[in-house]
């Protein structure tokens, strides 16, 4: 799992040029200085917190009415970012250049979310993916709890020891055979649960093995990445694994899908580069257009792989042709955000989380960003499937929480 601590907001930006001979500040000879203020409205309007970035950085927060204010600005390029837990913005930020007149009138409107947060029953957890079940549930890994949890729509949950000790439950994905398959990157295993909780451990071959993403693949068998040994392998349902070894070393093989060509799809954190193996074992590596570290991997709903990229802080999109792969990648509206887990929704777009922003998020094949702040601070946010439900799921790894988003 993605380690690093570099890994909402509607994506819209308003600039505005003042020119003029107002002064809002300043006298008795002294530099002349400027204000810039608005006011928020919507779902909310108090208790705003608006950052002043720029040529001068400061931080404001709206009063009863919504108002706010910066003074004593001098002429330059700013930028205002409202934020407050459980709220999007629109526009999500504004930016201001101030030269020789104050700016006002730089509002915002609140929009309220609809997340809701179930609360697991074992603190410390650290849930991290998360998959659909074919009971109507959805299933997740506890990776520092060291358990499988599942939860129904409703919000009960309930939770299963793994049998070997730190073994790190990570990643996980519904089998073929009814069941859940996840995979022990500590333990260097794959393991089964039963939809009733019975949990079986698959030892890899390799002794430095640290399987990451899971899959089930077009040929009935489970597939897998395997950062430790710089492998790509499967298990069958019955347990027998096989693992073909990657033509690049250390390439640290992470999330891995089914794409819509019959192959499999996996990305390689370490090699900047999208891979595909086949059924049969062949494995093509593509290097990305410009540098990046790609992490969780999702076959989009226009017939092509879509991959986070927590490194380059972007969403790339790549054809299936390999022979002249048609790349394209969208610069994540937060900064720094550390996109992580992707899925494919059922309204034709694709959402992922932003483990640092602390944020859900959707992009349009075409390419339009929505960001939606998730409303517990600092949850941490990893994976993402979508439910029975037709809801967006996704766990919060440090709140030790599992989200709940209904499309509109």
């Amino acid at each position: 799992m993605y380690s690093r601590e570099v890994l909402g907001l509607v994506a819209c930006s308003c600039v505005v040029l003042l020119m003029g001979s107002g002064c809002g500040g300043g006298g008795g000879g002294g530099p002349t200085t400027h204000r810039i203020s608005g006011t928020v409205s919507g779902d909310v309007s108090t208790g705003v917190t608006l950052a002043l970035t720029g040529a001068a950085t400061a931080q404001a927060t709206s009063d009863s009415a919504g108002r706010f204010t910066f003074d004593g600005l001098a002429d330059g390029t700013y930028v205002v970012t409202p934020s407050l837990g459980g709220f999007s913005f629109d526009p999500a930020v504004r930016t201001v250049v101030l030269s020789g007149a104050d700016q006002g009138a730089q509002d915002f409107t609140a929009h309220g979310s609809d997340i809701v947060e179930f609360t697991l029953p074992t603190a410390g957890g650290g849930p991290a993916l998360i998959a659909a079940g074919p009971d109507g549930q959805l299933w997740f890994t506890e990776t520092s709890g060291g358990a499988i949890g599942c939860i129904s729509s409703s919000g009960v949950v309930t939770e299963f020891p793994v049998p070997t000790s730190g073994a790190g439950p990570n990643f996980i994905a519904a089998g073929p055979d009814g069941n859940l398959w996840f995979t022990e990157s500590p333990g260097g295993a794959v393991g089964r649960i039963t939809t009733s909780g019975a949990i079986t451990e698959f030892a890899l071959p390799g002794d430095d093995s640290q399987p990451q993403g899971i899959t089930a693949g077009p040929d009935g068998n489970l597939w897998f990445t395997d950062a430790g040994t710089n492998a790509v392998g499967y298990v069958t349902t019955s347990g027998a694994v096989t693992e073909f070894p990657l033509p690049t070393d250390d390439r640290a093989p992470f999330g891995i899908a089914a794409g819509p060509d019959g192959n499999l799809w996996f990305a390689e954190f370490y090699g900047s580069s999208i891979a595909r193996v086949t059924p049969s074992g062949t494995i093509d590596e593509v290097a990305l257009p410009s540098y990046g570290m790609p992490y969780m991997v999702a076959a989009g709903p226009d017939g092509n792989l879509w991959f986070t990229d927590p490194e380059a802080n972007a969403i790339w999109r790549v054809s299936t042709e390999l022979a002249s792969p048609d790349f394209a990648s969208y610069a994540v509206p937060s900064g720094s955000s550390q996109p992580a887990g992707i899925a494919a929704g059922p309204d034709g777009n694709l959402w992922f989380t932003e483990y640092s922003a602390n944020v859900l998020a959707s992009l349009t094949p075409s390419g339009t960003f929505t960001e939606l702040p998730i409303p517990t601070a600092d949850g941490k946010p990893l994976g993402i499937a979508v439910g029975p439900d037709q809801a967006l799921w996704f766990a919060e790894s440090s709140a030790g929480r599992i989200g709940r988003y209904p499309l509109p």
